[in-house]
């Protein structure tokens, strides 16, 4: 990218944010109980 060049970050902010709201609404509804709970990974869990 030569100096002259500028990049506009908002189109991609756009999408982060899309992405973080829909993060956020899948994991709205889970409780203290479902975050503990183990994973699929063996040794970890989801919180």
């Amino acid at each position: 990218m030569t100096p002259q060049q500028q990049f506009d970050p908002a189109p991609e902010l756009a999408e982060v944010q899309t992405a973080t709201d829909r993060f956020l609404a899948s994991i709205s509804d889970l409780d203290a109980d479902a975050i503990a709970a183990p994973s699929l990974l063996p040794g970890w869990t989801r919180g």
